[in-house]
């Protein structure tokens, strides 16, 4: 499972088919025979068993060619040599970090392989289905039955109105290619959830984008989490009821990241609905994401046991009146580190984090919020309502405007609260630091938690894109690190 990797790419009259990554050591590329303009399939084997299928039609197919190392160097199947990959670029100022990479964030792992019985070796068919106008299948609901555990399905970039699809399969990767697919609900939603519904462990969904999706009940969701393990990346939810809506799966991990969700709950205003809601879940991470103009209830609320909310930009902006930026009502183990939160003027709620509102039980406690930067336009604000008995942890944050830092117990080192702060362009909504600024210096350190820093490494300088953050002598209040000569 650790060898290199290196492409394949399959080309086609109208352009790329496809390009796939697979191990270095591959033993055949058989293609069946296409003698009937009916589909077929183009078919990758690989040397521990793996073998994929990617349907196409004989129109379709062109050209197979095996790339690895510079280009224009080919070679035979059965020659290969495993070659170091090449690292991914350093990110630099202003360009995105590597995804699904942050390091102070561990994502699930994928359940291992199981082997065939018989023959002692792990054997596993994969399929790779193409969705989009003139391919073999043109919608995503299309493929719901047809797909198998481990598929991989692949939609077209364009819009797709009024498609509904419940996936109940395992290990399933949904994704968005050459552009982002729209799936846009229009009338009435027939399994009275969401656009898309997430039965199956261990699916990821990346780069899709889904909208106002509406349900009698008034918790419509763009995607409706019922499985257990999910991800989702690079993805886009807007003008929906619920952006993510999860109930209680006592198992599972869900993680977001590098996705927007934007103008939730703002038909009804029902006070209810959400940008993003989870229940029960063992573990609930959000990193590097964009959640914004919330028209009632909150932009991320999480029932989860476990919470990791790390360098994400959640902004009521001018005329948002989001309730909470981050509800946590029955407490968990929870860190806010790194983000940027912005509590506007129509704000429906004091407090931008509460903790407890609905009561711990017997769940873990503890609450960890540590540098990130709040600005209050709101006449009376504050970061922290804190509901339990536990006192939390509040460190270096800057708290702009606000009137108090927090209500209920908890524990104050390094925080800067301040009535106005000097940043580098707020009317721009950049809240990096400016010389002279209270929070440079301001900061202190602090001990790990369950053995990982409480030091941000990241900072999220504008929508779905970080930098590293180069911390100089005593760490700087706040979410941004300033920096000399910006």
């Amino acid at each position: 499972m650790g060898m290199p990797c290196s492409r394949l790419a399959a080309t086609t009259g109208r352009g790329p088919l496809r390009r796939f990554l697979v191990r270095c050591g591959m033993v055949a590329v058989v293609l069946p025979a296409l003698a009937a303009p009916a589909i077929g399939d183009l078919i990758i084997r690989t040397r521990d068993g793996d073998v994929y299928t990617i349907p196409v039609t004989p129109q379709e197919l062109e050209s197979i060619e095996f790339r690895q190392g510079p280009p224009g160097t080919h070679f035979k199947a059965d020659s290969l040599k495993s070659a170091p990959e090449a690292p991914p670029p350093a990110a630099g100022d202003g360009t995105p970090a590597p995804k699904a990479q942050t390091p102070d964030f561990e994502a699930p792992k994928a359940k291992p392989k199981a082997p065939v019985p018989g023959t002692g070796a792990r054997r596993t068919l994969h399929t790779v289905w193409r969705i989009g106008p003139g391919k073999p299948f043109e919608r995503p609901s299309e493929v719901a039955r047809k797909v198998g555990d481990g598929d991989t399905v692949e939609i077209e970039g364009g819009l797709y109105e009024g498609d509904y699809v419940v996936w109940r399969q395992n290990d399933l990767t949904l994704r968005g290619v050459n552009g982002r697919p729209h799936l846009k609900a229009v009338g009435p939603i027939p399994n009275g959830k969401a656009i898309w519904v997430i039965g199956g462990d261990r699916v990821k969904v990346e780069n899709i984008e889904f909208s106002h999706a509406a349900v009698p009940d008034r918790n419509g969701a763009g995607i409706r989490a019922e499985g257990g393990d999910l991800t989702i990346r690079d993805s886009y939810f807007h003008h929906n009821e619920n952006g993510v809506l999860a109930g209680r799966l006592s198992q599972a991990t869900i993680v977001i990241e590098n996705s927007e969700f934007a103008y939730h709950d703002c038909k009804n205003r029902s006070g209810s609905a959400h940008g993003i809601y989870v229940g029960g879940i063992r573990r609930f991470a959000l990193v590097n994401s964009h959640v914004h103009h919330t028209c009632s209830g909150h932009q991320v609320k999480t029932r989860a046991h476990r919470n990791e909310i790390r360098y994400n930009r959640l902004l009521d902006y001018d005329d948002g009146s989001a309730s909470y930026a981050v509800d946590m009502p029955n407490c968990g183990i929870s860190v806010v580190m790194g983000n940027l939160i912005h509590k506007g003027r129509r704000r429906e709620n004091e407090a931008a984090l509460s903790y407890g509102a609905e009561g711990c039980g017997n769940r873990d406690k503890g609450l960890w919020v540590v540098g990130n930067t709040m600005v209050s336009m709101a006449r009376s604000a504050m970061l922290l309502r804190n509901h339990s008995l536990t006192p939390a942890v509040l460190a270096n944050n800057l708290v702009v405007g606000a009137t108090a830092l927090s209500l209920g117990p908890v524990d104050d080192r390094g925080n800067v609260v301040v009535k106005a702060e000097r940043f580098r362009s707020p009317g721009d909504w950049d809240f990096r630091l400016a010389p002279g600024a209270a929070a440079i210096d301001a900061g202190v350190d602090l001990p790990p938690v369950e053995g990982r820093p409480l030091v941000p490494v990241s900072e999220p300088i504008s929508p779905l894109t970080l930098r590293p953050r180069r911390i100089v002598g005593k760490i700087d209040a706040g979410a941004f690190e300033f920096r000399a000569g910006e």
